[in-house]
């Protein structure tokens, strides 16, 4: 029993002096501060793992800003969706592409900015019927660098015409013989163009003729006779107006003619009776207004024109008188004068003669 009361005091003084050691470790490590009166913190330091270099840091270099001045690709294939229509032109064309990024594309008809997109189709519903136009594409990017395509030129249809012209009106003769009739009417009009006339005579259903003038002649008629028209207008489509009115006309009866037969004296001496050389010919004036002649005609003696006998003979000259004649054909039925000049070896004109007349009927 004493040995073991002893082996429990030799344990608890083995512990009593373990832990007198460890206070003393701590008070070793540490001043007193009892011992000073001062308390003095204790303070964590922070680690340094490289006390040389310092603390080593992460940093990311500063931007710079670069000008983007590639172009986008020109926009491909520029076509039509379907095809153009009266009153819309639809386009389409390939994408292009851009370093950065395509902005858009502008739409350009006939030169003109049309609209500004970022998709790759578009409807111009500005146009209009039977007109050519040029479209052109245009690609750029944030920078406006651009690039076009190339053109695309497009004619739009012509709209079906279903429209007839007005009628023709005002007709009025102009001119008519015994063999023609020629007469005239007002324009008519029409929504897209009026492209001409037919003409119906004497109450026939088809036409007589068809002209592009405001006139019409119909020739090779007898004399005394009664025709009957009315005009038409069409235009390109083919539709037709209705007729007008009618318009009636009479040929003039027949012409009567007649032959008139001339006759004279030639001269052999001039103004002043110095002697005439020769004669070359005559001109013959003549017209249904007493000195106001309407026709001429040369006599040229050489040409077997007029007739001469020898009638007289002039002692003074020594030179024979001759009687002539020629013949007017075919005039008209009325009052007609004549008169003459001569026309010497040299070409000297005289002056006119006495007037004749004579009476056709």
């Amino acid at each position: 029993m004493f040995i073991s009361q002893s082996f429990r005091l030799v344990s608890l003084t083995a512990i009593v002096f373990l832990s007198a050691c460890a206070a003393t470790t701590d008070q070793d490590a540490a001043p007193d501060a009892t011992a000073s009166g001062v308390q003095t913190p204790v303070v964590d330091q922070p680690v340094n793992d490289n006390p040389i270099s310092g603390p080593v840091q992460a940093t990311t270099p500063p931007s710079v800003d670069v000008a983007d001045t590639i172009s986008p690709t020109a926009p491909g294939n520029l076509r039509l969706m379907g095809p153009a229509r009266i009153s819309v032109v639809n386009l389409t064309w390939d994408y292009s592409t851009d370093n950065v990024a395509v902005s858009g594309y502008r739409i350009f008809r006939d030169g003109v900015l049309l609209a500004s997109i970022t998709q790759n189709i578009f409807a111009d519903d500005g146009v209009n019927e039977n007109t050519a136009y040029q479209y052109l594409v245009e690609a750029f990017d944030a920078e406006n660098n651009t690039a076009s395509s190339g053109a695309l030129n497009v004619m739009t249809p012509l709209a079906a015409d279903n429209s007839a012209p007005s009628i023709p009106a005002n007709l009025i003769t102009t001119v008519t013989t015994s063999t023609q009739i020629s007469f005239s009417w007002t324009a008519s009009s029409d929504n897209i163009g009026v492209s001409g006339y037919r003409i119906y005579k004497n109450y026939s259903t088809v036409p007589h003729a068809t002209v592009t003038t405001l006139s019409f002649t119909d020739t090779g008629l007898s004399a005394s006779q009664t025709h009957v028209y009315s005009v038409s207008a069409i235009d390109a489509a083919g539709n037709e107006s209705a007729l007008s009115d009618v318009i009636t006309i009479d040929t003039l009866a027949a012409v009567v003619t007649q032959p008139v037969v001339l006759s004279w004296q030639t001269p052999t001496q001039n103004t002043d009776d110095s002697c005439l050389d020769s004669i070359q010919g005559y001109n013959l004036h003549f017209g249904m207004t007493s000195g106001n002649y309407s026709s001429t005609v040369n006599l040229d003696l050489s040409a077997g024109q007029v007739s001469c006998v020898q009638t007289a003979f002039d002692n003074v000259c020594g030179l024979p008188v001759m009687t002539c004649s020629y013949t007017v054909d075919s005039l008209e039925a009325g009052t007609w004068y004549f008169a003459m000049q001569t026309i010497d070896a040299t070409g000297i004109v005289s002056g006119y003669s006495n007037e004749a007349s004579k009476l056709v009927n």
